[in-house]
């Protein structure tokens, strides 16, 4: 369900007596200067008391199914000619697989944003209709095929309203595009794009009326990854036409921001401490290089004495899965460093390689490593972990920690020590589970 009052304020807004600020929402109810847009859709746009104009943000609106398709990525500036008239616009990767093209002097669409019928479940408050941007999805936004065991409610398509019954769909919180930044190349007008492509389970549970813990997380809907392998999209997008140029299935989740050179190049980290460069007019990779940890912060470039120099930084990430590392990697042409190993190999957990579990330390590697998917109290999160209330096995837990399963990375791939994973699979199993 749909609240019409916030439960609490969560957020503040800063006047800028010059310049316009382009903000990404993540909120349902707009602060004072903001006009709300629903994956494009603008609510109600008006001015602050300083009559200084606040372009409209990306957010989920007050009528939405609880989707969690909200505005996390950074927007993208640019310049182009449109039809003979230079133009300066936006862009918004979104969670729903749509890129959003604006004019930013004015937040009208460049290319054309459609409003189109949706079904419809009034228990949830739905909009009648959604902003269907013109142009090319950047992911599927449908089932094309039920998962063994399951039946799909509207094809599993984008925007498909639900009630109590569990109901799957695609994209879900994640993405689409999450918070990894995109990038674009001035030369050819082309926006490249990093996503996720997974199935996910959307139910809505009872709100009551008691207030949430301070500080404490909060979901209102019971949402998570369904047991099937999360794939990754690279693509690139004509920004004068919002249409596919080229697009690449990976075999695992695309986390990373990318970088776009005047060079023809584009360069991307991968979760499995790759750095590679692809063609830009192609998406053909050309080169990589093996950093150690998780490739997923993106990369820049700087001049220096005449030489150009791409700068990355290896570290893993959380949301990502991916083996933590702390390292600044300084490339060039004629740079004579070597790859280093890949993150250390799969370890199989052997209880003799640890000490006794101490739960309460594996309340920490929880909240640090755990989290973020899997919520505060195992009931599921917006990183796509499925709830954990009914793993009381420590066994059970201790196998899946270290080895992965479906789309959740191996931590004992050199992520969490035997000690850690001991620890977790306690706090999980004993004090989580019901």
């Amino acid at each position: 369900p749909v609240p019409q009052e916030p439960r609490q304020a969560t957020a503040a807004t800063q006047p800028i007596p010059r310049g316009d600020a382009f903000v990404p929402q993540s909120i349902a109810i707009a602060p004072e200067g903001f006009a709300l847009v629903n994956g494009g859709k603008i609510f109600t746009p008006f001015w602050t008391d300083r009559e200084v104009p606040i372009k409209p943000a990306f957010s989920g609106g007050a009528n939405w199914p609880p989707s969690s398709y909200d505005a996390a990525a950074p927007v993208t500036l640019f310049d182009i000619e449109l039809n003979g008239v230079p133009r300066k616009g936006l862009a918004h990767a979104g969670k729903t697989g749509w890129v959003y093209l604006l004019d930013r002097t004015n937040g009208t669409p460049l290319v054309g944003i459609d409003e189109q019928p949706v079904p419809q479940e009034p228990r949830q408050g739905t909009a009648a209709t959604q902003p269907y941007p013109r142009g090319d999805a950047f992911i599927p936004q449908q089932i094309d095929i039920a998962p063994e065991g399951t039946m799909l409610v509207n094809g599993g398509k984008i925007f498909t309203p639900f009630w109590t019954t569990p109901v799957l769909m695609k994209p879900g919180p994640p993405g689409g595009v999450n918070w990894p930044p995109s990038s674009y190349d001035a030369t050819n007008g082309y926006l490249f794009v990093c996503a996720a492509d997974r199935i996910w389970s959307y139910l809505a549970q009872e709100v009551t009326a008691e207030r949430p813990v301070e500080g404490a997380g909060y979901i209102a809907g019971g949402i998570g990854g369904f047991h099937m392998t999360s794939l990754g999209v690279f693509a690139a997008v004509d920004v004068r036409t919002n249409e596919l140029v080229w697009q690449q299935h990976w075999s695992s989740p695309c986390y990373s921001g990318s970088l776009a050179t005047a060079g023809g190049l584009v360069f991307v980290g991968r979760s499995d401490g790759r750095l590679t460069a692809l063609n830009s007019a192609t998406g053909l990779q050309l080169w990589e290089f093996q950093t150690g940890a998780g490739m997923n912060s993106p990369a820049t470039s700087f001049e220096h004495h005449g030489k150009q120099y791409v700068v990355a930084y290896s570290a893993g990430n959380q949301c990502a899965g991916s083996a933590r590392g702390d390292s600044l990697w300084l490339l060039g042409l004629d740079g004579a460093l070597e790859p280093v190993p890949p993150a250390g190999s799969l370890m199989t957990f052997s209880p003799g390689s640890a000490g006794p579990a101490d739960a309460d330390a594996g309340a920490t590697v929880y909240t640090t490593a755990c989290l973020a998917c899997h919520g505060e109290q195992g009931e599921g999160g917006h990183g796509g972990g499925p709830t954990l209330q009914a793993m009381k096995s420590t066994a059970v837990v201790l196998q899946v920690v270290s080895e992965g399963r479906n789309a959740m990375p191996a931590f004992g791939s050199g992520t969490l020590t035997t000690q850690q994973i001991r620890d977790v699979a306690t706090y999980v199993s004993e004090r989580l589970a019901k």
